[in-house]
């Protein structure tokens, strides 16, 4: 049940106080207040209720409920004015130097309907890396509000799921219904909001079991937690590892040209050849653990950096090189174009004459420059033709040598790799030691590519603000004290993803012709095509060659045996492709599945269903069909929210009105600052130039000579072969 604040007040008091009094304390040796640093021992959560308000003069939002718990404790209340008020309360009752920590399920949302009303108690130690999403904030000294999501799941129905013994509850809240604070609430809509903090007091309860203690402290970050378990494998070798780190690391002005161009993800794409076409006999290769084979199975830059005459590039074997380089005459020797033109250190687009782009990704251009590694310089040779007497290097580093990841990292990385490969195999994927595993697992890879951030934000007048200096210029940390807690080389996360992008356009230009879809770990090949005999053999080789390095590396342990292999999955049914991150299969069981980036599994089905029911198109429609450029899900099928900020009315923080809720009963409310909520439609646009990749390189066929490499391209895309006219 929720004790209600505007009419139990003296009850809760008394429970609140007695339940504080004798909660116990710990400490917390890390935090950055350094004296009498103790938690109160108390699973806590905090969470609000909203209403969308609509007027002639604007559109905003009303919080009508509010709920806190302690422990198994849940207080409430119905308006913010009343949640100021108790947490003055609690902020009275707490011993100076003790801090009650509590959990939120998205504080950026919180922080915005009541950031007025908590600065006028006192706010304080912010943690930000963005302007409206808060990690950690302080109301009053005493009331630690943290941000869960993405430290311990993507959101809340999954950390109640894995950390608590209550579910969070659907369905029980329509939030097309307007609700104010006298709006009466049924059990079940109490239930719900209810459940939702005691999920947050649970996982309370599960952080000062694990994290507090003789443990280390609870990081702000999911890769906090992994960077902690580097750190204690460590031990006492932490400082000279830091020092070695930071002497070797590039200046300023270097570092950030590397993170913003050498610095790339994976490459997701369709093959230009099949296009929005229907395939049938489509199968998948998924490459197990990508980026943690990766690290295993190859070396990585270690020691320092210094730049080198650009005729020293590659000069040596086994060396770590980095080079600018100005491509003339590049051309995809394939289908596939594989060089993202948002990566392009400089590239001309004066003329669209000079160059052809596929889905923003370069199928040729008369000159592009790209800054690349060793190993992104040997696959891009594979991929691509270039003019190599006009291209030239325009500047060019090396690193001292290259190693293995030292043990502290492969050490934890295999650690929990076993943890979680014994648990699957045992049954247990489902449990929360196996989710935790593979957090860490797939973490590793997010620690080596954390940015070095020299920004930090403040609160100023209750917002959220870059920090300033005293002459009001933005604040700007010294890249000297930026890098000082800097212990892991950022060059390994650079290699790991160029590593994996070598792996795909290794396969991929071998045999681009059966290969129909790729999506950073994975390829999509027709099984029924004249050279997938020969792609499944170079799988199996690779697979063989790969199982016998693991057997070397892991003494034999067969749980390791197939990291980094192909795992080749049974043919689909029918696949379609419409370029990154989208596409949809059909299972030989009939089961359709959508990957489509921004749109939300299940949605595209869900919205076919409902035109097939309500004549919106054709009876004998194929969902095959439906999925094409120019589809739209609408905002009542789309599970897509947009986030509109209301900060001020007009100039004031508040504005009082009269509004009436679902039921027709009119109340004077007191708004305050809010985020709207705006359904919005998801509308499939295959990009411009995805589309016209056809009719430009048909353009092309036609004023070109026979003899041109772009005729015989241009054949290879339309008929599957050459000398065809």
């Amino acid at each position: 049940m929720i004790y209600y604040w505007e009419t139990s007040k003296s009850e809760i008091q008394s429970i609140v106080t007695n339940k504080i009094n004798n909660c116990a304390t710990i400490r917390d040796p890390f935090r950055e207040d350094g004296r009498n640093a103790k938690y109160l021992v108390l699973g806590s959560g905090f969470d609000i209720e909203t209403s969308r308000i609509e007027t002639p003069e604007f559109t905003t939002a009303y919080c009508y409920h509010w709920q806190m718990s302690f422990g198994r404790i849940t207080v409430g209340g119905r308006t913010l004015e009343t949640m100021a008020d108790f947490f003055r309360f609690i902020v009275g009752l707490i011993p100076y130097g003790t801090r009650l920590l509590c959990f939120d399920a998205n504080l950026g949302y919180e922080y915005q309907f009541c950031k007025h009303f908590w600065g006028a108690i006192g706010m304080s130690h912010l943690f930000t890396k963005e302007k409206r999403q808060p990690l950690r904030l302080i109301v009053g000294n005493r009331i630690e509000l943290r941000e869960c999501l993405g430290l311990f799941g993507n959101n809340l129905a999954q950390v109640g799921k894995n950390y608590s013994k209550v579910p969070k509850l659907v369905g029980d809240l329509d939030y097309d219904l307007v609700r104010l604070s006298t709006t009466p609430l049924t059990r079940k809509e109490q239930d719900y909001c209810e459940n939702d903090v005691q999920i947050l007091s649970y996982l309370g309860e599960y952080v000062f079991e694990h994290f507090y203690g003789d443990n280390p402290t609870l990081p702000m970050t999911a890769t906090g937690i992994i960077r902690n378990k580097v750190k204690k494998e460590l031990g006492e070798n932490l400082p000279f590892e830091k020092q070695r780190i930071q002497n070797n690391l590039p200046d300023e002005e270097t570092y950030n040209m590397f993170r913003n161009y050498l610095f790339r993800g994976g490459i997701c794409g369709t093959n230009a050849r099949y296009m929005n076409k229907t395939l049938e006999n489509v199968v998948c290769a998924d490459y197990t653990s990508d980026y943690p084979a990766c690290m295993n199975h190859y070396q990585f830059p270690d020691g320092w950096i210094m730049e080198i005459p650009t005729e020293n590039f590659m000069e040596y074997k086994n060396i770590p090189y980095i080079a600018m380089i100005e491509f003339h005459d590049l051309r995809s020797r394939s289908t596939h174009s594989l060089m993202s033109v948002h990566k392009a250190i400089a590239f001309d687009f004066s003329n669209p004459n000079d160059y052809t782009l596929d889905n923003n990704r370069i199928f040729r251009a008369k000159q592009a420059t790209f800054i690349v590694n060793d190993i992104d310089f040997i696959a891009l040779c594979k991929a691509y033709m270039f003019d190599i007497n006009k291209t030239k290097i325009i500047r060019a580093w090396r690193l001292e040598k290259y190693t293995r990841l030292p043990h502290h990292v492969l050490d934890v990385l295999n650690h929990e790799y076993l943890v979680k490969e014994q648990l699957k195999k045992n049954g247990q994927s489902k449990t929360l030691e196996y989710a935790d595993s593979k957090k860490v697992v797939n973490g590793m890879y997010g620690m080596c590519v954390t940015a070095i951030y020299n920004e930090e934000f403040d609160i100023e007048n209750d917002e959220i603000a870059p920090k300033k200096e005293e002459d009001g210029t933005v604040f700007k940390k010294e890249y000297k004290d930026a890098i000082q807690n800097v212990f892991l080389n950022p060059f390994w996360g650079f290699w790991i993803t160029s590593y994996a992008r070598a792996l795909l356009m290794d396969i991929i230009t071998r045999f681009p012709k059966p290969i129909v879809q790729y999506d950073t770990d994975s390829i999509y090949y027709l099984k029924d095509h004249p050279d997938t005999p020969a792609l499944e053999k170079f799988i199996a080789d690779y697979n063989k060659d790969i199982m016998d390095l693991n057997r070397i590396l892991f003494n034999g342990n067969e749980h390791y045996l197939d990291l980094g292999a192909w795992e080749i999955e049974k043919p689909y049914k029918r696949f379609k492709g419409l370029g990154s991150k989208r596409y949809m299969v059909e299972t030989q069981d009939g089961e359709i599945k959508t990957t489509v980036a921004g749109c939300r599994k299940g949605t595209i089905e869900e919205q076919f269903k409902w035109n097939l029911e309500n004549d919106a198109i054709p009876k004998d429609s194929d969902i095959f069909d439906f999925f094409t450029d120019g589809m739209v899900v609408t905002k009542e099928h789309s599970h897509k929210l947009a986030s509109k900020y209301v900060d001020d009315y007009n100039g004031s923080v508040y504005e009082n009105i009269v509004y009436k809720d679902f039921q027709g009963n009119e109340e004077e409310i007191l708004l305050s600052s809010a985020i709207v909520l705006e359904p919005v439609e998801f509308r499939m646009g295959v990009d411009p130039d995805h589309v016209d990749f056809f009719e430009t390189l048909q353009m092309f066929y036609r004023n070109a000579p026979k003899s041109s490499p772009i005729c015989k391209i241009y054949e290879e895309i339309v008929y599957g072969e050459t000398e065809v006219h």
